[in-house]
This record gives C-alpha cells, sequence and structure tokens, in this order.
C-alpha cells in the first residue's frame, strides 16, 4: 500500500506531493514530477502502489489498464479515458473529474469521497463497494 508522507518543511503539516518530500505549495520541482507520473500513467499497464495525488492530467488516453492501491487523492483528471481499466483500492478523493469516460470499468474498494465528477460516464461498470460520499455529480451517466 502506498504510503501518504508529511511535507518536509518547517511545520508545515500538508500531504507531500506525489513522489516528493515536500508539499505542493513547497515544491519548486512540480513540473518534472508531473511529466515524470504522467510517462508512467501512459506506458504502463499495470501499476501498483503508485502515488499521484496533487497532480493535473488532461487528454490522457488510460484505457485497459490495472491500477491496484494507488493514491490520486486531490488529482484532477479532465478528457481522459480509462474504459475497459480495472481498480482496486484505489483513492480518487477530493479530485476534480471531468469529461472523462470510465465505460465498463471495474472498480472494486475505492474511494471518490468528496470528488467533484462532471459530465462522465461510467456506463456497463461495475462499481463494487465502493464510497462516493460528499461527492457533487453533474451530468454524470452510470447506466448498464
Amino acid at each position: 500500500m502506498f504510503q501518504v508522507n508529511i511535507c518536509g518543511f518547517d511545520n508545515c503539516q500538508q500531504p507531500a506531493a506525489a513522489g516528493t518530500e515536500l508539499c505542493i505549495n513547497h515544491n519548486t520541482k512540480m513540473k518534472g514530477i508531473q511529466k515524470k507520473k504522467q510517462d508512467l500513467l501512459l506506458t504502463g499497464k499495470v501499476l501498483e502502489d503508485q502515488d499521484f495525488s496533487y497532480l493535473s492530467f488532461s487528454g490522457l488516453d488510460l484505457k485497459s489498464k490495472s491500477f491496484s492501491r494507488c493514491n490520486f487523492s486531490s488529482a484532477s483528471f479532465k478528457d481522459c479515458d480509462f474504459s475497459e481499466s480495472s481498480f482496486s483500492m484505489c483513492f480518487f478523493d477530493y479530485n476534480n473529474i471531468e469529461k472523462c469516460l470510465f465505460k465498463e470499468i471495474k472498480l472494486f474498494n475505492s474511494v471518490f469521497a468528496g470528488s467533484e465528477i462532471i459530465f462522465c460516464d461510467f456506463t456497463g461498470s461495475d462499481l463494487i463497494t465502493c464510497n462516493f460520499n460528499g461527492c457533487i455529480i453533474s451530468s454524470a451517466v452510470f447506466d448498464e
């Protein structure tokens, strides 16, 4: 399982951003980290125990991938396609997710709590034991 680290800056209690020792407010290397993590998303077929928290992704083709125990907390996704992917124990809490496709995904034991999900399509997906508490969901499709 991924580990959430606290920012290493003096007296800061914010979580460290993906793959770093500092939070997004104290980190000057976010562009390089963003690129590295985006490349990992695009090239990896099976992603386990990865941290993508506090990053922004747009226009990515992420179809038919397998995600296990990944942290996407406070990330944002726009115009991304996750169709036919599987997710197990993944955290999408406090995300902004807009115009994304999640068609025919398998989503198990995952958390979207506090997220904003707008104009997304979950048609034909299996959502098993998932938490959508406190989400703002607008113009999303959850048909079979």
